[in-house]
């Protein structure tokens, strides 16, 4: 089979007028970050693995040099792949095409330029989903796990109510089983849908030629509806939705290769929350929390407790998973904020500048703290709720209390989230990991973790989690080496 390169039809629905310069600073994004070190590294024969992560904003890649682990060299692509449709505010959609081919020109170019790359992993933002013709033509954008059609109201209730009359489970709006259902049942779904998947799914399956999915237990539970324990979707709740098991792609729960490219061994893609525990974690006894976009705090679980938002991991174990819908999110509303009042006044400020000081304003903590909840886009089970501000005096109405808020906002959200997992679980925890550029860049937000979790929070030393685990999982999948070698190659700052 010829897999379609024309390109794709993002469906029925309208695309806004705006265009979007997908060019990063108007530079090669692929070819612009190579310089002589790099070169070096592979002129002196060093085997390295090569990850890739989809992100919701970015396109990040890492070379690993397989003897230790140490990153060769980082790239983080701007995307500009968010897209917005007309009459359809709640999509939170992205360019599905524009993602693979972005991610695809990325790989083909660092193999050309790295000739010994020994194996390659994917990664991506998990829950959403893109809908593919029998012949692998994209006819959907990607439905980015922001999607909030399963808020919308039918016949007086939501259709995440609908879903739960029907078979008797609960979701969360974003998930990619809930925005099928909508999508169907809006008329918004392509005629032509054979399947649907995620967008790292998508991408391995052009990268490596192949015409049949392979969607790792990772990425499959995050679409909704699947048994962490069986490592499949639930069939009872699949034929009470009306949803054909024929829609999804085949699951496997190991580490698998599931295709080549010039004959480097490609791994199935796996999801970026378990991709960035992988990265990050060295041992079972160190908790994950991530600040990105949203923010997440996981721990690994050697059976399932039974209670929260519990999700399969590698091997035979499980990860338990508190998942906030605004973590870094509510810092960047707060310079959009910002940016509006300088606006006011006739002055512009780029959002660079705007974080820059408002980190400054955060590294002193003042006194009477705002109590801040950032909850703006409520949360994955209570979706009405939403953000609100107290304590609240004349002494604390002021720029650096407000950032200061926000920030222990957030981490406070998450440990909340934290004090709900399984008291065995808490108790067999000793060290908190922390990744995102949230931390790496704000000292303040790491301070504040601490005060809240009562634990100093350790930061790897690789930068991209997700990306990093990829390739890692990737190396165990191609035989190079078992996990426990990998745990060996993460260190920290």
């Amino acid at each position: 089979m010829i897999i379609n390169e024309k390109p794709e039809p993002l469906c029925a629905l309208h695309l806004s007028d705006k265009k979007v310069d997908h060019r990063i600073n108007n530079a090669d994004p692929i070819t612009d970050g190579l310089n002589d070190n790099n070169k070096s590294d592979e002129d002196d024969g060093t085997d390295m693995l090569l990850g890739v992560d989809i992100g919701t904003t970015s396109i990040s890649a890492q070379l690993i040099r397989m003897t230790d682990g140490t990153p060769v060299h980082t790239y983080n692509i701007t995307h500009g792949a968010e897209i917005k449709l007309s009459n359809y505010p709640d999509a939170f959609a992205a360019d599905a095409g524009l993602l693979v081919r972005q991610a695809l020109d990325l790989i083909k170019s660092l193999t050309g330029t790295y000739t010994r790359i020994k194996a390659i992993g994917l990664t991506g933002q998990m829950h959403g989903i893109v809908c593919v013709s029998r012949d692998c033509e994209i006819l959907s954008p990607l439905y980015t796990w922001q999607n909030e059609f399963g808020l919308r109201r039918k016949n007086g209730m939501t259709y995440l109510d609908l879903i739960y009359a029907l078979c008797g489970e609960h979701s969360s709006t974003g998930y990619g089983l809930v925005t099928y259902f909508c999508l169907r049942d809006m008329g918004l779904l392509p005629e032509r849908t054979a399947s649907i998947m995620t967008v790292m799914d998508l991408a391995v399956m052009r990268l490596c030629g192949i015409d049949k999915a392979l969607s790792h237990a990772t990425n499959a539970a995050s679409l909704g509806f699947f048994d962490p324990d069986g490592r499949s979707y639930e069939q009872n709740v699949l034929k009470r939705l009306d949803i054909e098991t024929s829609l999804l792609p085949e699951v496997t729960c190991d580490y698998r290769v599931a295709g080549y490219y010039n004959g480097i061994p490609v791994a199935v893609a796996v999801g970026d929350n378990q991709a960035g525990i992988f990265g990050s974690l060295s041992c079972d006894s160190q908790a994950l929390l991530n600040i990105g976009t949203s923010g997440q705090i996981s721990s690994v679980m050697t059976a399932n407790k039974g209670t929260g938002d519990i999700r399969p991991y590698f091997g035979e174990r499980y990860i338990i998973t508190g998942a906030t819908l605004c973590g870094g999110r509510a810092y960047s509303l707060l310079a959009d904020f910002f940016a509006d009042v300088i606006r006011l006044g006739g002055t512009e400020m780029s959002k660079t500048a705007l974080y820059n000081i408002m980190n400054e304003l955060a590294d002193t903590p003042p006194d009477n703290e705002l109590q801040v909840s950032t909850k703006f886009f409520g949360t994955r089970t209570e979706t009405t709720l939403r953000g609100k501000i107290e304590n609240l005096g004349a002494d604390n109405f002021t720029a650096a209390h407000f950032v200061r808020g926000i920030l222990r906002g957030i981490v406070t959200e998450l440990y909340e989230m934290y004090c709900d997992f399984p008291s065995d679980v808490r108790g067999g925890i000793n060290e908190l990991v922390v990744s995102g550029n949230a931390v790496r860049f704000n000292p303040a937000m790491a301070r504040i973790i601490s005060e809240v979790f009562g634990m100093n929070p350790r930061i790897p030393a690789q930068t991209e989690e997700a990306a990093y685990g990829a390739a890692l999982y990737a190396a165990i999948s191609a035989g190079l080496f078992d996990e426990t070698h990998t745990r060996t190659m993460i260190k920290y700052i």
